[in-house]
């Protein structure tokens, strides 16, 4: 697929690492989670962000979030990558903390509009 393809949907998944393996989760999402989600055909891209600012000092929630581009079906594109995690095609890491992880799914509404 071309850098032209519509984004037709974004998909954010908020975690954590567990207290201790801020390294192996690191390691884990850059190296292996990302890599094997943007096989998914759909999945144009990913980049992981941690929360900074004024704001960081103060809020509760997870402080991760990893962004996926998508210009498929995002709802096909969520339910093929539930499928590969169920089957085993994505591997999992014990340095996520399963508590901090809220995954949302967003559809494209309204054009793109550039400077």
């Amino acid at each position: 697929m071309s850098d032209d393809t519509k984004l037709t949907g974004i998909l954010m998944t908020f975690s954590d690492p567990v207290q201790g393996q801020e390294a192996e989760y690191d390691a884990w999402y850059q190296n292996v989670h990302l890599p094997q989600v943007c096989r998914i055909p759909g999945i144009r891209s990913a980049q992981r962000f941690r929360l900074v600012g004024p704001g960081a000092a103060n809020h509760t929630g997870p402080r991760n979030v990893a962004v996926y581009q998508l210009d498929g079906d995002p709802e096909q594109v969520f339910a093929d990558m539930v499928a590969q995690a169920r089957g085993g095609a994505l591997d999992t890491s014990t340095a996520i903390d399963q508590a901090s992880v809220a995954v949302h799914l967003w559809s494209a509404h309204g054009e793109p509009v550039t400077g």
